[in-house]
């Protein structure tokens, strides 16, 4: 565990260096991704408060209704609320929400950002640049409450304090690098302890899956976002690379009856398996893996979701849009680009300017690829335009590259 000092200016950098700055992104993911936690102090108070505040609660649950127990959980001490909280159509009960805070219960809003577009842009814009999966939890505590007893998770944890302060508790790992499947309680002893201290407003705290740690809140009301990332892993990969190669017959055929004693089918097995390395194809698994969880997902729209795509010139600047990663396959004759939100497909012409948009993420119609006529060019940015991939960067905001 490293306790840093904060940085004062992190607003115009991308979200992970802004998260663990002074620590860069690079050093980041080198040092401490998966391995160890990190305590970044609070520089300013209100570092966070764009995202969410403690004002703004009232106004989630009354008008956005998240709905237990899916989507809402009081909690105090690993123990639900036992009195009824929920309206007869099963929304939140505000006075009854009041009260068990009251009682030391603490307010879980589970995937606040598909309900809060500053927290859904912020998770977005941090899921782009890890390309993993991101998900937000919203946790309001009491003064001195604690939801859950020492418990480590299946993902890696970003703690984004709110307001107020929580004591907390870090351990080193009892699993290591759970899978997505692997829940279990904390047994027997704890593993040793790497910090002990208090996260104050505008503070973070990285916490790597499968690693103990507890918190309670101090002698305010805490508010803090939870930001889970949901690692893809090799293991994901390598199926992804199976569920690609699908197609080849060998992998198509019914295991015979009465298959589970083994009887007749271990030496086939062997050869399936000697055969794998020649029916996994790095491209085509990356492609599936992309396929499985990236298209899904689009980031909100922006103010221009009704407005006519514009008239793209040569000097015309079109970018990625924030809070979206790419991902670019090409097979023989075709094109492909996945992104959060969607796929579009082409020519393999194409090709060289979708890699261009996903490496460098902005270029000049003119730029996109000396391959391409202009107008080639200008049709396929007005189309990428039109899908979501890509805005117009605003004159305005044109810098200079060369």
């Amino acid at each position: 565990m490293l306790l840093l000092e904060p940085e004062q200016d992190t607003a115009s950098r991308p979200i992970l260096d802004s998260l663990t700055a002074p620590i860069s992104a690079r050093a980041f993911v080198d040092d401490y991704w998966e391995r160890r936690s990190l305590v970044v102090p609070s520089g300013d108070p209100a570092r966070f408060t764009r995202l969410f505040r403690l004002e703004d609660i009232g106004r989630l649950l009354h008008y956005l209704k998240p709905a237990p127990p899916e989507g809402m959980l009081l909690v105090k001490d690993s123990q639900h609320y036992g009195q009824r909280w929920t309206n007869v159509d099963g929304t939140p009960r505000l006075t009854a929400v009041r009260a068990a805070l009251g009682e030391g219960y603490s307010l879980i809003v589970n995937g606040i950002d598909k309900l809060w577009e500053p927290v859904e842009r912020y998770a977005m814009a941090l899921q782009a640049e890890l390309q993993h999966p991101v998900d937000v939890n919203l946790y309001v505590t009491p003064p001195g409450a604690r939801a859950f007893s020492h418990h480590w998770d299946i993902m890696d944890v970003f703690i984004l304090q709110v307001s107020g302060s929580k004591a907390w508790q870090v351990r080193t790992a009892a699993t290591d690098r759970p899978l997505r499947d692997e829940h279990a309680p904390v047994t027997g002893e704890l593993p040793p302890l790497v910090f002990d201290g208090d996260l104050t407003a505008g503070g973070m705290l990285y916490i790597p899956r499968g690693h103990v740690h507890s918190a309670a809140a101090t002698d305010c009301m805490s508010v803090h976002l939870s930001i889970g990332v949901h690692p893809r892993t090799w293991l994901d990969l390598l199926q992804a690379g199976i569920k690609a190669a699908r197609a080849d017959e060998r992998l198509r055929g019914a295991l015979p009856p009465g298959y589970l004693d083994g009887s007749g089918i271990r030496e086939e097995f062997r050869a399936l398996a000697a055969a794998l390395p020649a029916l996994l194809d790095p491209d085509r698994a990356l492609g599936q893996l992309a396929e499985d969880w990236l298209v899904e997902r689009a980031p909100p729209p922006g103010d221009d979701f009704l407005h006519a795509p514009p008239a793209l010139g040569e000097d015309t600047i079109v970018r990625v849009r924030e809070g979206i990663a790419c991902q670019v396959f090409e097979a023989a004759g075709m094109a492909c680009i996945r992104y959060s939100g969607g796929r579009i497909a082409g020519p393999a012409k194409i090709g060289p300017a979708l890699h261009h948009l996903s490496r460098h993420r902005r270029a000049a119609i003119r730029d996109l690829d000396p391959g391409l006529s202009l107008r080639e060019a200008q049709v396929l940015a007005t189309r990428l335009v039109r899908e979501g991939l890509l805005e117009v960067e605003p004159v305005a905001e044109h810098r200079y590259d060369g």
